[in-house]
């Protein structure tokens, strides 16, 4: 009778209150302990920092083989590269336009420190402008097939907001943006439009580059540096430049004082005219 009636006890018993914490867990079932969670959490992590490194690996490898093959790079050649099969790459992409995102990161991670650094190498203005042109057009320079897989590699398999391309020329209108506002307070100015004109010299330049990578480089990238710098700071040059300032107008010398005039001398007199044989 006793038994049964602790049967009985333990069938009454709600589900939840039996599986509650520090209760047998039922047959079947595992509870798992800190060490078992610590152990699984660190071989997550190895797996983790396996998986970004392999990612990068793969990176690397692209960005060589459109060096190699050109900005029309094939998923075979990258493997190739890689020393692996597509199905390997695609364990880590999950197809070619996530690479191409991580291929775009990638510059992105080497141009705008170059950038950053070219712009803030002067205090003056036309010469911070100028590095940067400089800066950006040897990186083309560098390497155009990666610039013309990078610019062009995806052209609409993006939306607007998610094309890498138009995120990274956001980021370098930003910087420049940033750095013309601080110059224009320098200068006494309003910063209030030192977003439009950071983001206007960038678009400037970056068309001119396409065309210069396009058109096979027609003139040697310092001409087209110094072109461009020409035509930026001639726009640039009249607003972040400090008000020219106004110098006080000399004073006047007082007039030369009037000399009185001189006395007239009386007119000599006149000797009597001869007479005249008449008067004989």
């Amino acid at each position: 009778m006793k038994a049964e009636a602790v049967r009985r006890s333990s069938q009454d018993k709600p589900a939840d209150l039996v599986r509650a914490p520090g209760n047998v867990a039922h047959a079947g079932e595992r509870r798992e302990s800190k060490a078992d969670q610590t152990t699984r959490d660190r071989r997550d992590s190895r797996w983790d920092e396996h998986r970004r490194q392999r990612r990068e690996q793969l990176v690397q490898a692209t960005l060589t083989a459109v060096g190699r093959h050109g900005a029309g790079v094939g998923m075979d050649e990258i493997a190739a590269e890689a020393g692996t099969s597509k199905t390997a790459v695609y364990r880590h992409f999950t197809d070619r336009t996530d690479l191409y995102v991580a291929v775009c990161e990638r510059v992105a991670q080497q141009l705008l420190p170059k950038l950053r650094a070219a712009m803030e190498s002067s205090h003056h203005p036309r010469e911070m402008v100028a590095d940067a042109i400089n800066a950006y057009l040897a990186f083309l320079e560098a390497d155009p097939e990666v610039y013309r897989f990078v610019v062009h590699g995806q052209n609409g398999h993006f939306g607007r907001d998610a094309d890498p391309i138009t995120s990274l020329s956001d980021l370098v209108g930003d910087q420049a943006a940033a750095l013309m506002a601080l110059t224009l307070e320098q200068a006494g100015r309003d910063p209030g439009a030192a977003g439009a004109w950071g983001h206007g010299v960038v678009g400037l330049v970056r068309s001119a580059a396409d065309w210069w990578v396009r058109s096979e480089r027609p003139m040697l990238r310092t001409e087209l540096a110094a072109h461009l710098t020409d035509l930026a700071w001639a726009g640039l040059s009249g607003v972040v430049s400090p008000p020219p300032a106004t110098s006080p107008a000399p004073p006047t010398s007082p007039a030369p004082p009037i000399s009185p005039a001189p006395p007239i001398s009386p007119a000599p007199p006149t000797s009597p005219a001869p007479p005249s044989k008449e008067d004989k």
